[in-house]
């Protein structure tokens, strides 16, 4: 009888032992196919769940934030002071520049009449700027007076080369030389409050003539745009439902997909700046659309980098950006500038051209022209930061330099004997940095994105290894006869 209750005790734990190894494989079994088939369907997950944290919906966080920018943003601006007018504009010396600045205006944008278009899932909206200026962070006050080239009477005479000779000659009596091609006035005036000049009311009396001559009471290059609803016009982008791939990106520009440019220049497209889609930063270009241009900028990518601790991508604009082999920028294909600016005569109806501050990677004839031109490329590159996975802007600096061409006008006195150059005018610096706040929730949901699949792939490969081992143990401890055991 003591033998058979041994053989009975063997009997039982054995089947305890081939229990405990059966449940093993089993748990094994669940493990593995949980975390593989989660493995597998993770991008799917990882779309859905940017998705719902991105796209634009009315009353939701990422709209709140959409509608009033959390990110602080600073206007810097570099004023060009020419110094040497008497000698450089009809005389045998170059004009020459010293940098004024900067000053500095903290920047806010406000999105108003915001239409939700559901047939397409886009947005249209306007975009509202506000600038305050900072003292305390400026080089200078807004009372500092600058001279440079009186951009009115440059526009006045650009707009009366397309009128007949006879027509000059009659205009030529009223434009006399009393009128200036150089302009002295303050900071503040240049840039928001409005400037004076006599050449306005002449243009205004020239506006039934030439109906695109600006009809302005005074100027400024920010004249009347801070807090206008209109200074940037009307802007519809996808919301990123229905397709998370069109976030905040621009299919019309004042109701319509074309800008004044031909061609692929005046195709409204790429993005504001403000919203990207999840999947824009794996392009090796970026378009970012500058409705001061009529037209968009490509940035390239440059170099993979971290800020925050948030993996992230850097876009920046090169040569290719203002090259003018794409003569469709031009207003004739006989009259296109060298590479480094962008005329911007069909778009704003003056001389005006852009380019990258003190002719940064542009074509050496602009800065041999003048005198004070010290390109930099840690100071004037053109770059974007975009995190990894989102795509949320992580750091911006956007800068780029307004420039008036200088030249005679047949026939009319106050343009004779002055040598074609063009002229820097000012040059601005749009900072954005993200906060630590919102930088920790973008690297919370990077870090998840990035590591959860790696996860999931170890809890399945710790399925596997369970599987076997169950396998293992089961097929040696469950299939042997007791017997065996007992005499062994």
């Amino acid at each position: 009888m003591p033998g058979l209750q041994t053989r009975q005790s063997l009997n039982s734990r054995s089947v305890g032992a081939c229990c405990a190894k059966s449940l093993l494989f089993g748990l094994g079994a669940v493990i593995a196919t949980v975390g593989l088939l989660l493995c597998v369907l993770w991008p799917f997950l990882v779309s859905r769940l940017i998705a719902s944290q991105l796209a634009l919906s009315p009353n939701t966080r990422s709209y709140n934030m959409w509608v009033e920018t959390p990110i602080p943003i600073y206007f810097h601006i570099y004023m060009f002071n020419w110094t040497n007018p008497s000698t450089s504009l009809r005389g045998p010396d170059k004009p020459a520049f010293t940098q004024m600045g900067p000053y500095v205006f903290r920047e806010h944008h406000s999105k108003k009449n915001v239409q939700w278009n559901d047939n397409n899932n886009t947005i249209t909206y306007l975009n509202q700027k506000q600038w305050h200026f900072v003292p305390e962070m400026s080089n200078g006050t807004l009372n500092d007076t600058v001279t440079n080239l009186n951009a009115v009477a440059m526009t006045v005479g650009w707009h009366c080369l397309s009128l007949g000779p006879w027509v000059r000659e009659f205009l030529n009596t009223f434009i006399t030389m009393e009128e200036s091609l150089v302009k002295t006035d303050t900071v503040g005036n240049l840039l928001f409050n409005g400037s004076d000049d006599h050449l306005l009311a002449i243009a205004h009396l020239l506006k039934p003539y030439i109906k695109s001559l600006p009809d302005m009471d005074k100027f400024g290059w920010f004249y009347k745009r801070n807090m206008s609803l209109y200074g940037d016009g009307v802007f519809t982008m996808g919301s990123g439902h229905g397709d998370i791939n069109q976030l905040g990106l621009l299919s019309a520009w004042d109701y319509k997909p074309r800008t004044v440019f031909p061609g692929e220049c005046g195709r409204v497209y790429g993005s504001y700046g403000e919203e990207f889609p999840p999947n824009y930063v794996d392009q090796d270009k970026i378009t970012i659309f500058a409705n001061d241009l009529c037209s968009g900028i490509n940035l390239s990518r440059t170099e993979e980098a971290s800020q925050f601790g948030i993996p992230s991508v850097k876009f920046a604009g090169g040569e290719d950006v203002f090259s003018n082999k794409t003569t469709c920028y031009c207003r004739t294909n006989t009259t296109c500038p060298a590479s480094g600016v962008r005329d911007l005569s069909l778009c704003n109806s003056s001389p005006a051209m852009v380019s990258w501050p003190h002719f940064y990677l542009a074509d050496p004839s602009y800065r041999e022209a003048v005198v004070g031109m010290k390109p930099d490329k840690d100071k004037h590159e053109f770059y974007m930061n975009l995190a990894e996975v989102t795509s949320v802007t992580l750091d911006v600096r956007g800068r780029m330099q307004l420039n008036m061409l200088m030249q005679t006008i047949p026939g009319m006195n106050l343009y004779k004997g002055i040598k074609r150059t063009v002229m820097p005018m000012l040059w601005f610096e749009q900072v954005a940095t993200l906060t630590p706040e919102l930088s920790s929730q973008i690297s919370v949901l990077v870090q998840l994105v990035q590591w959860g699949r790696w996860v999931l792939l170890a809890l399945g490969v710790t399925g596997i290894v369970l599987i076997s081992i169950g396998a293992l143990l089961q097929a040696r401890g469950c299939f042997g006869r007791p017997d065996e055991q007992l005499l062994h």
